[in-house]
């Protein structure tokens, strides 16, 4: 069965939980290029101090869609930093046209969330380029 990910709108914030701490992003720092065939690895604070599944989605940012199916990762009970590894596919392909001209790249983000998603945050932005394109 596929996870269906409804995302916050843009800009928003997790509400401040008792008890929680907010996910934030250790890696990727933001405008860091990729090539596709990387392997990205995600590395994260916060959640709760048990327990954890997360979901861990790339997002892209123009569309505003989830363009894989998300990793879920369960972290042991105080694992800080929550680590997991995602490859960028090689046949990966996310090009976009503006103004009669097509690039072979785009913006995206990470998103994370526990399973509850009682706390969630989007990562800075990078960006993976396809390689060149001929026309």
């Amino acid at each position: 069965m596929k996870k269906v990910m409804n995302l916050p709108a843009r800009g928003t914030k997790a509400p401040k939980i008792k008890g929680l701490t907010n996910f934030q992003f250790l890696n990727p720092g933001g405008s860091e290029i990729y090539e596709v065939g990387t392997k990205i690895q995600v590395i994260w604070t916060g959640g709760t101090d048990l327990p954890q599944s997360v979901w861990v989605a790339l997002v892209n940012i123009r569309a505003w869609t989830v363009v894989n199916l998300p990793v879920t990762v369960t972290n042991p009970i105080n694992s800080s930093p929550g680590i997991c590894e995602v490859t960028i596919p090689h046949n990966f392909y996310q090009a976009y046209v503006a103004s009669g001209k097509m690039y072979p790249t785009d913006t995206f983000l990470f998103y994370i969330t526990d399973a509850l998603t009682t706390t969630w945050t989007y990562g800075p932005a990078f960006t993976i380029w396809s390689g060149a394109i001929d026309q």
